[in-house]
């Protein structure tokens, strides 16, 4: 699933680059290493203009470099990520996740329902891509997110018949890829 999501995201962070050099600021995120550290996330690349060498960085060197940590701290990367985010006037968070929210261990749908409220009180669109088997990726969740924060749900992965080593995200993602920029950043 790693390996799927890597591939993911180096697409969105072409379109961005292309439709909004300089425009706008970028960041990356992800779930702590092991290991397990608290259950928070880790800021990867913190805010930072896009540009073509800040693009470049990231999908050369950032991204190939993240390895799986076996924990999927879902709230505590939600509220890492949440707080890299300064005064812009357009806040978009694009979480590629499994879902599954496992650690802690006794968090509750408490816990889930205030780490949306506070997204959606700071403004923050939530645009959540779910990579999985079918039946694995938490669906309701991950939209309950999506529409809570006002952003947006795709299941890319979950489809009968998905086969991982056919996916290309830079096709299968494209649209998906263009909604969020339209809506997030009024392209």
């Amino acid at each position: 699933r790693l390996t799927l999501a890597q591939q993911a995201a180096i697409p969105v962070l072409d379109m961005l680059q292309f439709f909004t050099p300089c425009r706008a600021a970028c960041g990356l995120a992800r779930f702590p290493r092991q290991p397990y550290h608290g259950g928070v996330g880790e800021v990867i690349t913190p805010m930072t203009p896009v540009r073509t060498d800040t693009i470049a960085a990231a999908i050369e060197s950032t991204i190939p470099g993240l390895a799986a940590a076996g924990n999927t701290p879902l709230l505590g990367a939600l509220g890492t990520a949440a707080g890299m985010f300064g005064a812009e006037d357009r806040r978009a968070l694009v979480l590629l996740s499994d879902g599954f929210h496992n650690c802690p261990i006794n968090s509750s749908l408490d816990d889930i329902s205030h780490a949306i409220d506070t997204l959606a009180a700071n403004a923050i669109r939530t645009y959540a891509i779910g990579f999985g088997q079918a039946g694995e990726v938490p669906n309701d969740t991950l939209g309950q997110l999506a529409v809570q924060t006002q952003g947006g749900y795709y299941d890319v992965t979950s489809a009968a018949g998905f086969d991982p080593l056919a996916w290309d995200p830079a096709t299968a993602l494209q649209s998906a890829y263009k909604s969020i920029l339209v809506d997030a950043l009024q392209l």
